[in-house]
């Protein structure tokens, strides 16, 4: 959302979404949970029951198949023994019926009358043991049976064994569990619904304040900062965006100071060039020494402008990637010697003692040679704005394996230390009495790079200074 121009994040949006997104997966993965936890849990009680049983009759029923024989293959007779051995137990009801259903005995006490006509009844008659869940024949109550047939050491079946056990306390025990199993989960829902919104206002209270931030630095508001609350990503966030806010402010600084220099830079070539053309104007070129002079001044003057103008335009092609460079398999020593040439009567002129040395086997180097001396002489020409009363200038080029290093010393002002990581950023100028933009030495060190080398400047107040360019040899 944008209002007057200022963005918006719709922070409760995130935060609802958020907590719906999240509690519903939530909800869907509990739920899925309690079922299957009611679903094993019934299945282990009524597995558990079954088992118990289970085994109670094929214990008893295998063991009067083992001990039985022929002249005892009588149910009526065999039930009150089986009765009389049965140890007596008030969760499970023992049932001794005949193989016509009817039942004989029950450790219940109960006379049932009914015949027995069910599933597990006539499975158990055919010889197999067998159970089932249901409505008990008594009461209806829900009920467990499991049903045996009685066979003697022949084989021979002579009735069924039933034990039969209520469902109704193990089905309230099995309720009770799940019931605290959703009561639980329940508590784990809500639990996680206010973690999960501590959570949130975690995360949306530092992007909330983030926003807000950046929305006033947008304004121009750099002097602000945001806090870092937590040491994460959004921590980091923060850190990042307070960088950013100071390294505008750092480049509007340096903007306006370069304005302000380049403004002073360009009036003072610009009134001299006037005040001189309106002399010899005024003069009417009757004095040929003032006439000269005059002229003299105005082609320094525009020269100045030129060289100013040039940079600038470098400046502009290298911030928009723009700068072509022109490489070809260049002789170094025939440059140098050449830029030497080209700058020794303006050394003479400033009366500096201008020395050059080669050490090293030649090689050649792939350069885009106005590029080359554009830094040569612009490094030439910083050694002589900064050069102190005894003005020496050295050049020295020293051949290295697989690289050439270049270095232009002079014994001036120097640079004070706290600078030195500066001093090659665009529009710094740590003398400002000192004519020039505060690009040049931007401007050679992205053209060395550019060349696949490297700028390095060394120095030391009211000593000198060194700087050390390396480039690659074929």
């Amino acid at each position: 959302m944008d209002i007057d121009g200022e963005r918006k994040i719709d922070l409760g949006g995130i935060k609802k979404r958020w907590v719906r997104n999240y509690i519903l997966a939530i909800v869907v993965f509990i739920v899925v949970i309690e079922m299957i936890f009611v679903f094993t849990f019934k299945n282990y009680n009524y597995d558990l029951i079954q088992q118990n049983l289970d085994n109670r009759a094929k214990i008893t029923a295998n063991f009067y198949e083992n001990y039985l024989d022929d002249d005892k293959s009588n149910i009526y007779v065999l039930a009150p023994k089986i009765m009389k051995d049965y140890n007596y137990d008030k969760y499970a009801e023992l049932q001794i019926l005949d193989l016509n259903g009817n039942i004989i005995s029950s450790s219940s006490g109960f006379q049932i009358e009914k015949k027995l006509n069910t599933d597990d009844f006539i499975e158990a008659r055919e010889g197999l043991i067998t159970s089932r869940v249901g409505k008990s024949i008594v009461n209806s109550e829900k009920v467990m049976v499991i049903a045996s047939p009685i066979r003697i050491n022949n084989g021979q079946i002579l009735g069924v064994l039933r034990y039969i056990t209520s469902l109704e306390s193990l089905d309230n025990y099995i309720n009770s569990g799940i019931l605290l199993s959703v009561v639980i989960f329940a508590l784990i829902i809500v639990l996680l619904f206010i973690l999960s919104l501590v959570f949130a206002r975690s995360i949306l209270n530092p992007i909330k304040e983030i926003n807000d931030v950046s929305n006033e630095m947008a304004k121009g508001q750099l002097n602000l900062s945001i806090k870092k609350q937590y040491d994460d990503e959004i921590g980091q966030l923060a850190e990042t965006i307070n960088y950013m806010a100071r390294e505008i402010k750092k480049g509007q600084d340096l903007k306006n100071e370069f304005i302000s220099s380049i403004s002073h830079e360009l009036r003072t070539p610009l009134t001299s060039i006037k005040g001189w053309g309106e002399t010899i104007l005024v003069d009417d070129f009757e004095d040929k020494k003032v006439s000269r002079k005059g002229l003299e001044i105005i082609i320094r003057e525009s020269t100045r402008l030129s060289k100013m103008v040039e940079e600038l335009l470098d400046f502009s092609k290298l911030e928009s990637n723009r700068l072509i460079l022109n490489k070809e398999e260049t002789d170094l020593n025939h440059e140098i010697i050449d830029i030497i040439n080209l700058f020794k009567p303006r050394a003479l002129k400033e009366k500096i003692d201008l020395t050059y040395g080669i050490n090293g086997e030649r090689s050649n180097l792939l350069l885009d040679r106005n590029r080359f001396r554009q830094i040569i002489i612009n490094l030439l020409d910083n050694g002589v704005k900064f050069t102190g009363e005894d003005k020496k200038i050295h050049l020295d080029v020293t051949y290295k394996k697989g690289k050439v290093i270049i270095t232009v010393s002079d014994n001036g002002i120097g640079i004070p230390e706290d600078h030195l990581d500066k001093i090659k950023e665009k529009f710094y100028k740590f003398d400002n009495k000192k004519s020039g933009s505060g690009i040049g030495l931007a401007i050679c060190d992205e053209i060395i790079k550019m060349h696949g080398g490297s700028m390095t400047i060394n120095s030391k107040l009211n000593v000198g200074t060194n700087i050390i360019v390396e480039l690659p040899t074929i």
